[in-house]
């Protein structure tokens, strides 16, 4: 098997389970966000896909070595946007992400996350829960002085493959 169908199997699997588990029934209100996304081929393939088209996208990464290139292709959907973040998952607050606060659902995604990474998602996904129970889901603010109302952003699910789930310390 070619390293490209291995990958290209690997990624129609976890949007096969997003879409299973009910994670991608709404993309205009969902913000995806990939953690170590690195070429962001996932959210590349989920935008071309129905339950990804009209989605949000925020690509996480601490590194910047990358072409871009599935950024140009989620960007060619007019439907999408997309934001590349470059910061370390340890020092994620996913709430405070202009591209989440834009949508009522937030789905965490990944693929071949390291074990550590995924520890740190985890802890940056449960902070966004506990905010939420804090603040009340639902709730609205107001986000400039002429009435413009934004919904605060709902944890909605997570959908992350490992590559080295025995480094989980979680």
């Amino acid at each position: 098997m070619t390293r490209l169908l291995k990958h290209t199997r690997q990624i129609a699997s976890i949007i096969g389970n997003l879409e299973s588990a009910g994670l991608a029934g709404a993309p205009r209100e969902t913000t995806y966000v990939e953690l170590g996304a690195g070429k962001a081929t996932l959210s590349g393939m989920l935008s071309e896909t129905v339950s990804g088209c009209g989605a949000n996208y925020a690509l996480i990464d601490r590194g910047t070595g990358f072409r871009n290139k599935c950024d140009r292709k989620i960007r060619n959907h007019a439907e999408n946007y997309l934001e590349r973040y470059t910061i370390d998952i340890a020092d994620l607050v996913l709430d405070s992400l202009p591209t989440v606060k834009q949508r009522a659902r937030c789905v965490l995604i990944s693929k071949h996350l390291c074990g550590v990474a995924t520890c740190l998602g985890l802890r940056s996904a449960v902070a966004m829960k506990q905010s939420q129970d804090r603040e009340g889901l639902g709730r609205t603010r107001t986000s400039d002085g002429k009435g413009a109302r934004e919904v605060s952003p709902r944890l909605y699910g997570m959908c992350m493959a490992t590559c080295c789930h025995h480094l989980c310390s979680w």
